[in-house]
């Protein structure tokens, strides 16, 4: 399927299955009214990286392109489990492309080095530049690779992005990966810095609500929390949010979490999701990112009424600043958000596709760690939709 836009800059293709990368690039570049300057690519993390690269590659005939694997995409109005999706732009949009690896070992200085690398011989004062993230969510706090971006691009730019995504348990073949410069990489960033002629909007939702009275992190270390006000973590999680202590396996454990985020407490009242991804030795709590010590964190709960309502609110935030009907969007959305027991994931689709319009490439996947960041210097999420519109 594919959709181009009125404006004429950007178009998306998607397709299903492992022979299907080719063809989704395909249709992006075919939807375009003029000569291609670059590709973003969601294949699925069920395909070898080096089919990826193959098909992805020979898609493209010889158009630059980047991405990261994903489990589950959304494009052409549907969500598709096992579908790759793209979206093609045109040459009215510079881009440049940064790629750093050895993330674990220094998350900030690969993500400084990826993003000058993208930024390099790109003229932001020609109109509205915009950097994308694609990380792997593994590597590090995912707060240190917004903080290295943000020291190279500066509070005039806006930064959006997630952690690439694999099946949860998959095989060692099916993990995530990030890519760029034709080869999959992992314990990477990448880069994509854009420049358009035209508004960019950033619109972020969570649908977190906050339950029992906050805690303060009394002892951590890293991503793992093993102390709030003094108690063992998982003790005081788990009486907060009503869980029982007694017998509960690691995948019960991990059911329960993915409902009930930490939401770490910032100046001003606002909240930033922090998901739970389980159980660490001692007591303590794994969590995706790291959370300080003398943090106050409250306890969350994500609803199928939360996420829907979040999704609507979120598209309609990136949409206020535009002068007028959008021409497409990236959605970047927390893996954890499907995952929320009893909700259908095309709902969320149906939601933000009725906000937007069907006429228009709607192009997104499911991320492990969210980035946004239009104000201030911070901007790593998590249990949250980002996403980026385009006038």
């Amino acid at each position: 399927m594919t959709s181009a836009l009125g404006a004429g800059y950007a178009a998306d293709g998607i397709a299903v299955g492992p022979e299907g990368l080719r063809d989704a690039v395909g249709q992006a570049l075919d939807g375009l009214r003029r000569p291609a300057s670059f590709v973003l690519v969601f294949p699925p993390a069920t395909v070898a990286p080096e089919d990826v690269v193959a098909q992805v590659t020979d898609g493209a005939a010889g158009v630059p392109w980047a991405g990261m694997s994903s489990d589950g995409v959304i494009a052409g109005g549907a969500m598709v489990a096992s579908g790759c999706a793209a979206l093609a732009f045109d040459e009215t949009v510079e881009i440049g492309v940064g790629l750093a690896g050895g993330a674990s070992h220094d998350p900030r200085g690969a993500a400084a080095r990826a993003t000058a690398d993208a930024f390099a011989g790109l003229d932001t004062a020609a109109g509205q530049p915009l950097l994308l993230l694609l990380y792997d969510a593994e590597a590090a706090p995912h707060g240190d690779l917004v903080a290295g971006a943000y020291e190279i691009a500066g509070p005039r730019v806006p930064i959006a992005g997630g952690g690439a995504n694999a099946p949860v348990g998959g095989r060692p073949q099916t993990a995530a990966a990030q890519y760029a410069a034709g080869r999959a990489h992992r314990d990477a960033v990448v880069a994509v810095a854009l420049v358009t002629r035209a508004p960019v909007g950033i619109g972020v939702g969570h649908g977190c609500e906050l339950g029992a009275l906050p805690a303060i992190v009394t002892r951590s270390d890293g991503r793992r929390i093993l102390g709030l006000n003094g108690r063992r973590a998982e003790d005081a999680y788990l009486e907060a949010i009503g869980g029982s202590r007694g017998g509960m396996s690691d995948s019960e454990f991990e059911r329960l979490a993915v409902l009930h985020p930490l939401a770490q407490l910032e100046l001003g009242g606002r909240i930033r999701p922090r998901h739970v991804r389980g159980r660490s030795p001692a007591g303590g709590l794994l969590c995706a990112t790291a959370i300080p010590e003398n943090a106050a964190v409250a306890f969350g709960e994500q609803s199928p009424r939360g996420i829907l309502t979040s999704a609507d609110m979120a598209m309609r935030d990136a949409l206020a600043p535009l002068p007028g009907p959008p021409s497409a969007a990236l959605v970047f959305d927390c893996a954890a958000r499907r995952r929320v027991l009893g909700i259908d994931p095309q709902a969320e689709v149906d939601v933000l596709t009725s906000a937007f319009g069907s006429a228009r490439p709607l192009v997104g996947l499911y991320t492990r760690g969210e980035v946004a960041r239009s104000r201030g210097a911070t901007g790593d999420l998590n249990h949250a939709i980002v996403i980026v519109a385009f006038a």
